[in-house]
């Protein structure tokens, strides 16, 4: 039998290695851990990148995800649908921001399952999470694009992806 590793952080450093070093040791050297030239020099690219005029690098993608949250507008009251096979960040966000999760199942390919999203919408659904990378079902951007409901992608790098009053905005 094969193990392959999830993941792989020591193989990729050795990869990886000559370019991180250089940029490690004079942000280290520099005395400037926390925001300064190297972080908004990141924010520029990653806002040109995804075609806005800002954005915004944090200490952790569970902290992106409290914030995109946020800025969707879903706070106490508010009902999130999430699948359960997600890193627990998915769940910790949505209770973070004091909305409550509702888990809907998966497929057999793990993403997912619309029609399980389909059947957990209540009133007080505010948002759907697929904690996937994309391909998102287009099914399920059909099925809650038309009903002002906003699905997030929790999928790195960076991608974006708002639906919001029958609007679509997707860029990879």
């Amino acid at each position: 039998m094969w193990r392959i590793p999830y993941v792989n952080p020591g193989a990729q450093f050795v990869e990886e290695r000559a370019e991180l070093m250089p940029r490690i040791e004079a942000i280290l050297a520099g005395g400037m851990h926390v925001g300064g030239p190297e972080i908004e020099g990141l924010e520029r690219e990653i806002a040109d990148y995804v075609g806005t005029r800002h954005a915004v690098a944090l200490n952790s993608g569970t902290d992106a995800l409290i914030f995109g949250i946020i800025a969707a507008g879903v706070g106490p009251g508010d009902e999130v649908i999430t699948p359960p096979n997600s890193f627990v960040a998915s769940t910790a966000a949505i209770v973070r921001v004091g909305a409550t999760p509702v888990f809907a199942d998966v497929r057999r390919d793990g993403l997912i399952d619309p029609d399980a999203v389909a059947a957990a919408v209540t009133p007080r659904t505010a948002a759907v999470m697929p904690a996937s990378s994309p391909p998102i079902p287009i099914k399920l951007l059909r099925a809650f694009g038309y009903c002002g409901i906003t699905v997030s992608s929790t999928a790195i790098p960076c991608p974006s992806l708002v639906m919001s009053r029958g609007s679509t905005r997707y860029r990879p």
